[in-house]
């Protein structure tokens, strides 16, 4: 347990901000090596088992590629936990905003052993946003995209596997200018 070679960044899409009420329709999830380099592991839709009635209208699924005829052909959840569970055993892991995706995957049972820095935590530091009560708010990720990456034209997909290839150049960036380490937290 624990390649601190590698992080493993992942993604989730779902139908609802809060996990008691809604359920996740896509993970994404790449290996990002402390060199950069980035590895598919995980771009499966998945079929939620709640009425369709209830997550039909879910923002993703307006306001993104997703269909719901995709997710009804999805894969369960249950058909990749032991595939998934083994990812987050081996690696540690983070996403953009790692607290929501985390949350949902431990309110569906799986078990994340290790975590390393959030970088959407990370860049608030670096951007500065104005926020509430004298903080910096965390940047959405086109923000710290385009702060880290001034040159580089992206217009997030909300995909879980873009969104999460693209979190992983961006802890990639934040390493390279010193402001995120693979380290456990």
């Amino acid at each position: 347990m624990g390649d601190m070679n590698k992080v493993l960044v992942l993604d989730l899409e779902t139908t609802d901000l809060r996990p008691q009420l809604g359920e996740v329709i896509e993970i994404g999830a790449v290996l990002l090596s402390v060199d950069g380099t980035i590895e598919k592991v995980i771009d499966t839709v998945v079929r939620p088992t709640k009425p369709t009635k209830l997550w039909r209208d879910c923002w993703c699924l307006r306001n993104t590629s997703l269909t719901v005829k995709a997710v009804l052909a999805g894969q369960s959840l249950s058909g990749m936990r032991c595939s998934l569970q083994k990812l987050l055993r081996e690696y540690p892991v983070t996403s953009y905003n790692r607290d929501f995706d985390i949350k949902y995957l431990t309110y569906n049972g799986f078990k994340v052993y290790q975590k390393v820095a959030c970088p959407m935590v990370l860049a608030a530091e670096v951007l500065k946003l104005p926020g509430y009560r004298g903080e910096y708010k965390w940047p959405k990720f086109q923000e710290a995209w385009d702060y880290f990456f001034p040159c580089e034209s992206y217009e997030i997909l909300h995909r879980a596997l873009d969104d999460a290839w693209h979190a992983a150049r961006l802890i990639h960036r934040l390493e390279e200018l010193g402001y995120y380490a693979f380290e456990s937290e």
